[in-house]
Order: structure tokens, then sequence, then C-alpha cells
């Protein structure tokens, strides 16, 4: 048919009819996780159809292909008008003879409409060009890339739905409604419409804020009101805003309070900027002391003898409050506001001028760690490993800040017995509560009472300073919880009138933004330089997020000699020549920092940070450069993509806790198929290879990844969205959205004939998601990819102090890179030296370089130990004897190898990766003693403090589900007393949590049923994933199983939960008894009632666990 026959046939079917017919009934809305969540009105096209045509569709006499299709494919609308534009044409007229002249019309539609951003538009760039030519009948589609989004409605089934429901059904279908196809796991994706990720949530009515409750009004009408306020005296305290004789001038408008306050609230401390600092040399020699030697208060420094200068004070005013006073050199000071003002603070920068000089840092700094020696928290290394010898390279033991002493060695331990030097004295971090004494000398040393307006705004000042040493590395301090309890009114030197005047609003918010300087420099100007110049601060390997005070003669010591060593085996130092070649690199140079763990050092290289070349030809905006870390992001996909397809060449390697599950239940499986019921006795072996990312060759490594990467091929990186669900009502109600990438071999792009088909790849570890294709694609050549590699690897410079050093062996650590490359490495060595151990009733398993082998043959378990012991010179890897341990006696080299320790049940729990595995029946449990060792405020962290109490639920929930994994919960390989113990240790360490979350609140009755609310909710919503991931688990694995999966009833997950959590608030009474009341009362239900006498055995058992944490 023509294009006027088609217009004319399009505008008489829209066009409005003279009788208004009634308009059919919409059919119920489909339900699903998170389509519903974004689109009011979802539908399957049968059921679209099937209310607008009256008649069934689709039709018995269908294929079943087909209508399994209808039936699975759903059409979303924003709104019930849109979704009755699409009506049902009984005549089904076929306008265009062929299926791409129809899509081709729909397209020039949609692009005509220009309503926003379509799915089928979207145009691809930095793609290889393909000679699909140019289509004339809709130019406006970039054909850059051979698969197009709208080339899947030129699929069968696609084309079977038009001819069945006609083109004018079809188009309004695609123009007014976004359809979604079934993927795979009640995962969909989008076909047309606005894409997913740039739909506005917040925008939409599911997702709108409630109004807030209206306050109540006062009975009293404004008369009385007035007559009940206190009488205004005549003359009023003015600001210079234009406030005069008690007056306010039309011209001066006072800043919003709410949006000061949304300002201060949103203004943080940049706390990470004292980390890993360096102290300022003195003369090119000794470090400063105290403050640094550039910092304002030591340029304005007067000599003892002298009073400061006025222009001196000036210079500190204007760093101390830059909203206020503005100082350039050879200008006349310029003042915002009053100069009696002025005046004032003038006095106040003296005062503290003198007090600097005055202050001796360095003796401060010596009595305050001499005083609080006695009471440090931080252990030393047991008696025996830790003789006094500094002679010797640093090799220490950092445990956290009020952990108990390390047990003395047992049977487990190394014999003492080895030939070589002693290992010399742990260094040993400052206590918080020594910083925290040293920064209260120095606080009140420095700021009188007169400075700070009073005592109490003093002792305030020091809680904040307290709380801003000891919080984690990543949580924050806002300049609006500085702010708290700060009595404005107290500063006297900021009153412009006498003491005791009322002042107006406009002067109030001016002395405010004062004390808001004041404080902001106190922290950021003051606070801040002097640890850094004082301490080096850093995070250990022992605590994650703790952190770590240590004086910069004790780091430069201890640290020294581990350079050195650094620099002997692993590093060459480079000449001039070299640096300038080194620097000019698109890699760049990188820093290097050193973080304590119990063994020594490890050293990490901030290859994070953007690169700075040498190349100063052009100017490069900040928003250009890029890290080494953003331009190794497609090496990383396109190994990540070829360890996925070439699976059989890792071997036993794993790259994720869920990859640990289906080898040991298979391997479970064929041993109860092998001798019965009863599992015969296991012998485990775990060892680590000694420095493992430094010893790797580095041209084997190469060889390994050229051989693993396609090179007859090039790569496309493809870019797509994802929307997941929102978990559940008492979390969070909008889904979340996220931006992926993916790398595939460009010859299997070519095949694949849409993007649905790495859709069905991608979700198999998602459920219930909605993926849309946002059309980026990129091609990525093989050989850049190695030319980009060996760059990264051979050429890997660090920067220590103002040298350059080139890394002449090993991977550098901190690459996005580092763990596949280590994993690749270390399974070829698997392949070529262990082949042998990869048997049907064994296990050899490896998480980067620690290595684990489970056997029921001790021979083949003893066989193992002497072939890792006698190490592999061909790939560097030789043993750490002091990380090797095993659930049998075995001696090599007349060395008594470390012995796994039996529990107080009389079995033996083998530790690996975060789980305790028993060695007699495989089941799998948290591995809790590493939670138990420390304290619970160490092993998170509060990013943010905002919200803190209403965003109580949506933290629980995320650190439930950190141990909330399938391996905990999998009934098929655990007991079911086995995995309510995992509950219940997961939720008792979740209520110390909850304990460390509230410290220094106080708790009201309003606070306390807040809590308990939270604790059912995160209960509820935890039980609800795992059971949920449990399913997906069974659905999508083939590994055989040793039993039937039993399901966990809610009502036991939810006692155990309950009473683990009970129990730990319990110990803090005095502050949750209400809650802990709350709780008891909800076990008393009767869907409880006999729970006690089935799980009070297993809760004892948690209680046991963990009853020695400190929280």
């Amino acid at each position: 048919m023509s294009d006027i026959s088609l217009a004319s046939t399009l505008k008489d079917s829209e066009s409005p009819q003279p009788v208004s017919l009634p308009q059919p009934e919409l059919p119920p809305t489909f339900q699903h996780k998170t389509l519903s969540a974004v689109f009011p009105c979802l539908f399957s096209l049968a059921s679209l159809f099937t209310a607008l045509s009256g008649q069934q569709f689709p039709k018995p006499d269908h294929p079943p292909e087909f209508q399994q299709f209808v039936h699975t494919t759903l059409c979303a609308f924003s709104c019930e008008e849109s979704a009755r534009k699409v009506r049902w044409d009984d005549r089904k007229v076929l306008v265009h003879q062929r299926t791409h002249d129809a899509v081709s019309g729909i397209l020039r539609e949609i692009h005509d409409r220009k309503k926003g951003s379509s799915v089928l538009l979207q145009v691809t760039d930095k793609v290889k060009q393909y000679n699909s030519g140019v289509n004339l009948q809709r130019p406006f589609v970039m054909n850059q890339h051979i698969h197009s989004p709208a080339a899947v409605f030129e699929q069968p089934m696609w084309m079977s739905l038009r001819h069945n429901i006609g083109d004018i059904a079809f188009r309004q279908l695609i123009v007014h409604s976004s359809l979604f196809i079934l993927i795979d796991n009640n995962c969909f994706l989008q076909l047309s419409g606005e894409p997913l990720n740039d739909i506005n949530l917040s925008n939409m009515p599911l997702f709108a804020q409630t109004a807030a409750p209206r306050v109540r009004q006062s009975k009293l009408s404004k008369r009385a009101i007035q007559a009940l306020k206190r009488k205004r005296e005549e003359e009023v305290a003015t600001s210079e805003e234009g406030v005069m004789e008690g007056r306010e001038s039309k011209d001066a408008k006072a800043p919003s309070p709410k949006k000061h306050k949304l300002q201060l609230s949103s203004m943080g401390i940049q706390r990470n900027r004292m980390f890993y600092g360096k102290p300022y040399q003195v003369a090119g020699k000794h470090p400063s002391r105290g403050l640094p030697p550039n910092h304002i208060l030591n340029t304005c420094k007067p000599p003892s003898d002298e009073m400061p200068k006025d222009l001196e004070c000036l210079k500190l005013l204007a760093v101390i409050f830059p909203s206020m006073l503005t100082l350039e050199e050879g200008r006349a000071p310029k003042v915002k506001g009053s100069n009696e003002r002025l005046k004032r603070m003038a006095g106040i920068a003296r005062e503290m001028l003198v007090r600097h000089s005055r202050a001796n840092y360095h003796r401060i700094l010596k009595d305050c760690m001499v005083k609080l020696e006695k009471e440090t928290p931080y252990p030393c290394l047991p008696p025996d490993s830790a003789k006094e010898d500094s002679s010797i390279p640093v090799s220490q033991n950092i445990p956290s800040s009020g952990s108990e002493l390390p047990k003395p060695p047992t049977s487990s331990r190394l014999a003492s017995g080895r030939n070589g030097p002693e290992p010399p004295p742990p260094l040993e971090p400052k206590t918080q509560r020594q910083v925290c004494w040293f920064v209260r000398r120095v606080i009140k040393a420095l700021f009188s009472t007169v400075i700070l307006g009073s005592q109490h705004n003093q002792d305030v000042i020091l809680a904040s300073t307290r709380r801003f040493v000891t919080i984690s590395q990543h949580e924050t301090v806002s300049i609006h919880s500085i702010l708290q309890d700060i009595r404005i009114n107290d500063f006297e030197w900021l009153a412009l009138g006498e003491k005791g005047k009322r002042v107006n609003q406009a002067e109030m918010e001016k002395r405010r933004m004062l004390v808001v300087d004041l404080l902001k420099w106190i922290f950021e100007g003051f606070l801040i330089p002097l640890l850094k110049n004082t301490f080096y601060i850093t995070e250990s390997a022992n605590t994650k997020y703790e952190t770590v005070y240590f004086t910069h003669d004790d780091w430069s010591h201890a640290a020294k000699p581990h350079f050195e060593g650094l620099k002997e085996k692993l590093l060459v130092s480079l000449t001039q020549a070299e640096k300038i070649v080194a620097e000019s690199r698109k890699i760049g140079v990188s820093v290097v920092r050193l973080i304590p763990k119990p063994t020594g050092f490890r050293p990490i290289v901030n290859l994070g940070r953007p690169v700075v070349t040498g190349d100063n030809t052009r100017p490069v905006s900040k928003w250009d450069m890029k890290s080494t870390n953003d331009l190794l992001r497609d090496p990383l996909l396109i190994l990540n993509y070829e360890k996925t397809r070439k699976r059989s060449l890792l071997g036993g390697a794993l790259f994720g806790t869920n990859d640990f599950v289906p080898h040991i239940q298979q391997l479970k499986s064929d041993l109860y198929k092998r001798h019965g019921s009863k599992l015969p006795k296991l012998y485990f072996v775990k060892m680590d290879i000694k420095a493992a990312f430094d010893t790797i060759k580095q041209d084997r490594v190469l060889e390994i990844v050229e051989e693993i990467l396609d090179q007859d091929h090039d790569y496309c990186i493809m870019m797509y969205g994802a929307l997941l669900p929102p978990g559940n009502e008492n979390r969070s109600k909008a889904p979340r959205k996220l931006y992926r990438s993916k790398a595939v071999a460009d010859r299997e792009d070519m095949l694949h004939p849409t993007f649905a088909d790495h859709a069905r790849e991608i979700v198999q570890s998602m459920r219930n998601a909605a993926m849309v294709d946002l059309a980026r694609r990129r091609t990525v050549k093989t050989a850049d990819v190695m030319r980009l590699l060996r760059e990264h690897i051979k050429e890997n410079t660090w920067q220590m102090g103002r040298n350059l050093y080139r890394q002449k062996t090993g991977i550098p650590q901190g690459s996005k890179v580092s763990s596949v490359l280590c994993a690749m490495f270390y399974s070829y060595l698997e392949n070529e030296h262990l082949d042998w151990a990869q048997q049907k009733y064994s296990l050899l398993l490896r998480y980067t370089d620690d290595f684990l082998y489970i056997t029921d043959n001790p021979q083949l378990a003893a066989r193992f130990v002497k072939e890792m012991f006698r190490g592999f010179p061909d790939y560097g890897a030789h043993i750490s004897p002091a990380k090797t341990l095993l659930s049998f006696e075995c001696v090599v080299n007349d060395l008594k190898l470390p012995v796994a320790d039996v529990n107080q049940e009389g079995e033996v729990e083998f530790p690996y990766c975060g789980f305790l595995i028993n060695v007699k029946t495989l089941e799998l449990k948290q591995d809790y003693t590493r939670m138990v060792g420390h304290p619970i405020k160490h092993s998170f962290a509060l990013r943010s403090m905002s919200k803190k109490h209403s965003n109580l639920v949506t933290w629980l929930c995320r650190q439930l589900q950190n141990r909330n994994q399938i391996a905990h919960l999998n009934t098929a390989l655990n007991s079911l007393d086995t995995v309510l113990f995992n509950v219940g240790t997961n939720f008792a360490f979740a209520a110390m949590k909850v304990v460390v979350y509230h410290k220094g609140h106080d708790i009201d009755e309003r606070l306390h049923k807040h809590i308990f609310k939270s604790l059912v909710a995160a209960a509820d919503y935890t039980y609800f994933a795992g059971r949920a991931r449990v399913k997906h688990y069974a659905q999508v694995q083939t590994v055989d199983k040793p039993r039937e999966e039993v399901p966990v009833r809610k009502s036991d997950f939810d006692y155990v939960a309950f009473k683990c959590m009970s129990r730990v608030l319990r110990r803090k009474a005095s502050k949750y008894k209400t809650v802990v009341d709350s709780i008891e009362e909800l076990l008393k239900r009767r869907i409880y009632r006999n729970a006690p006498s089935r799980w009070d055995r297993v809760v004892d058992q948690c209680w046991e666990a963990v009853g020695d944490a400190v929280y």
C-alpha cells in the first residue's frame, strides 16, 4: 500500500468519532518486583489484547511458542491514558508488505514526536563501521553497529504478532508503550520506550514523599500570643548588613535558616587529608615538631619577648574568617562588616599567637605518651617471637585497639627450633586515648575559654575532637554535628553592642557563620596539620577500618629497613633519562605506601590517583585526567570475559565466596556415593604462596595472558543499564540503577542476533531485574590490550620520596587486574605441576594464592605437602611455612607443621576464606573468630552521618546481607542446626553493631520503638532475601546434592535471630531494656511455642561462640 493510503488509514483510525463508544476496561496490572515499582500500568500482551478485543488472545490454535511469547512479553505505561491509546483493529490491516518497512515507519514517527529519548533511537559510537549501509527511510537512525535495537522487531515472533493484530495496533503498541521481553530468572529486557536508566524515579508518584503531618495550630489568637511575648527593648544590637537604630533596611535580607542548616549538614571536614602524611623537615635533616613550618601560626608567630603586630593578627584572621576579611599583599584589608567587631577579633588573634609561641608541642606529646604508656590496649608479639634486636628487618604484629593478648603458642604453632635471626621488637601504635589526650592538652593550651566563648563551648569542642580522632577511617564529621550544643551567644568578641542585648535574625546568622568559620579552621586548618605532622596515620591489615596512629620516629625507624629490602629485591633505581621517559608514559608514576600487617608490611601502590604525565604540550582539565586503574578498565573486562569463557584453563581457581559452595557440594555427593551414608576421614591442607604478587615472573604472566586472549579477533565493549528490585518495603521503595559494561569477542558479537543473547548470560547472577541496552559500543584491539598490560607490568614505576624506581619482578598490588592476573598465573602452575591432585574424590581449590586441598587419601595429602614445600622455581613460587595449616600431623625437613585446633565440642573446624569447614561433615560456618578477635567498632564504618536514625533499617539490612550467603543457608550442604547457627551468629554481630551505631546517643522511648521495628523489618528482609538466593542457586546449579534440601521455616529463623539479638542487647540493659522487653514479648506469641525446646541449644552455641566479642 502507498504512503498516501497509509496516512489516510492511520488518520481515520485515530480521528475522533462522532459517537463516543465506551472504552474497554484495562486488564489487571501485572506484578513484577522491579517494573511494578516504575510503571503503574503493566500488562502482558495476552491480557492487554484480550481486554481490548473482547475475545481470547492468543487463540488455542496458535503455535505454543507464540502463545508463550505473548504471555511473557510485557507492555508498560506511565498512566492509564497512555494505555488507552493502544486500540484494537478488527480489520487487522497490514499497511506494509514487509515488517522492515513497518518498523522503519514506526521509527520515523518516534523521531518526529521528539518526546524524550527512546531505546529504539539510541546511537552507538566508537565502534567498527560495518557495511550495513544507510536506510533512506530512516536516515536519522545511525547504522554504525550491525545490531540495532530495532532489529528485534523483525524476528519471527514479532512478525507473527504483527500479522495477528495488524499494523495499526502494532504501531500504537511500540510508540506508546515500553515493551519488555522475558530473558531468564524473571528478568526482562527493554525493547522500546524511554530507557529505564533515564527515568527519574524521584518524580514519579510511586516515590513521591508523603506530606509531613500538619502542625496543630494554637487556639490562642495572635493578640494573645503577642501579649505573652516579653517586651522588646527599644535599642537592638544591629548587624552590619543594613540594620540601623532598631529598624531593618528593606534591602537587608537575612539568609534562610533552613537553607543554611542544609548547607552545614552537607559541609564535612576533609578528614582523609591527615592519612599517610610525612613530617616537614627542618633544614632538610630533622622533622619539625608540632605544626608544619609553613602553617599560618608559625609564619605569624612573634619572638618570645614581643607582642604580635597588628598586620600579623590580620593575616591570621583572614585565614580563619575568610567570609569576613580579605587580605591581599600590597593592598589594604577588605572588611565585610563592622570594624568594631574586627577590633574585638584582633584581640583573640593576638592571644592565639602568644599562646602558640609559648606552647611546647614536643614536650606535650612526650608527657602524654609516657603518662598513658602502661594503659595501651595494643598488644605486643608473644615473648618467644618478639625479642629486642633492632638490627633485624621489621616483622611486626599490629593487633587492634582493645583486643586481648594473643594466646601462647600451642601445637598448632610453628616449632621454635629453626636457626636464624630473631625478629625485632614489635611496632606498637599509639593508642587512641594517648592521641586524644595529646589533642586535648594542645587545644586547652592554645584556645582559652575567652577564645571559645565559655568552658561549656570548650568542653563541646573537646568532645568533638575526641570523636574526630577515634572514628573509623572512612567515617565523616560534619560542621553541623560539631556545631551542636555550641552556645553562640557565649562568644563575647562577636558582639557589636553591649552584652545581653537581643539581636535580629540577620545579626544572629552573621555570628553563626563566623563561629562556623572558626570551628572549620580549628579542625581543618589546625587539628589536621597538627596530627599529620605529629603522627603517621594509616589503617592496618588486622583492623580494616580502624584509624591507627604511629609517631613519625617509630614509623620511619620500622619502615626504613623494609623500604631498603624492597629496593634490593624488588626495585631498580632509574637514571635521570629514564625518569623523563617514565613520567611521560601513559600510565605515569605511582606513589607507594606501606600497610602494617602481623608479619611486617604490605606495599600498596596508589593506582587510583589521576596520572599527571610530563607532556605539557596542551592543557588538560581534571575531568580528562585518568588514573592507571581507569586505563585498565577495558583490559579488566576482557580478562573477566576470557576467564568465564575458558574456565577449564583456570583449574580450581575461585573468584568469590559463591564459587566455593558448588565444589564442596559436589565433593560431598561423590564421597557419599563411594562410602555410603557416612563420610570417610578427610585430610585438609591449606598453604599460601610467600609474597605471591611480588614473586610473579613478569615475562611468564604476559605469555599466559597472550595465550588466553583471542589473537585472531578484537573485542567489543558494550554498555548496558540495569534496574534491580528495591528489596522490600522495609528497606527501600525505589529500584537501584546500575551502569555496567561487558566485553565480548567481536566475532561472537557478529554471531549473536541481538543484545538479548548477551543479556541471558548477564542475568544468570540476577533475579527480578530489568535491563536495557544503552547501545554504546566500542572496539578494543587485542594488540592494544597487550601493549597496555605489558607497559603496566614491565614499566611499573614507584615513587618513594623524590626518587623513582622500576619494579623488576612481580605485578603491582593495588591494580585492578592484579587479582585476575595472579589467579591466571597460578592456574597454569597448578595445571603443569599439580594436575595429579585433581582426582574425583579429592578437591584442589585456590583463592588467588591460597591453596586448599581436601582428600580422603592420606598418601595424596602427604605428597601434596611435600610437592608444595619443594617449591616451583620456574614460577618463582615458594610456600610460606607460617601460613601453612593441616588437619593432620606432618613433618617436613625436620619442621613440624601447624595443625588445626580442636574446639570444645571435640570437632575440628578448618578455616579458609572466611569459612569454618567441619572436617567430618564438610558443613560450612562463617568464620566468627575474626569478629571476636577484634572490637566490633572496627568491623564497619559509617560513611555518612546524615539521617542516621531514619537510615537504620537500610544500614542494618546491608550489614546482615554480608553474611546471608548461600554457603551459610544451603540445607543441601549443611544441617538445619548449622544453618540456624549461622543465622544466630549473623544477627548477634548485627545487634552488636547496633549498640556501636547508637553509641553516644541518648535513647528515649521513641527511639526504642524505632530500633525494635528496625530489627523486625531487617529480620523479615534477611529471611526472604536469603530464601530467594537459595531457590535461585538450586535452579541454576547442576551439581549433585548430598541430600534433599529442607526449607527453613520463618518462625524458626525469627526465633533464633531475635533470641540471639536479645542476649546481646541484654548485656547493655541500661540503655536497651525496652528493646529487650519488646523482643521477649514478641517471642511469647503462639507461633514460637515449640521453638525453645528445639532451638535454645543452638542459641546457646551461638552465644558461646560470640559472647567474648567486645562491643
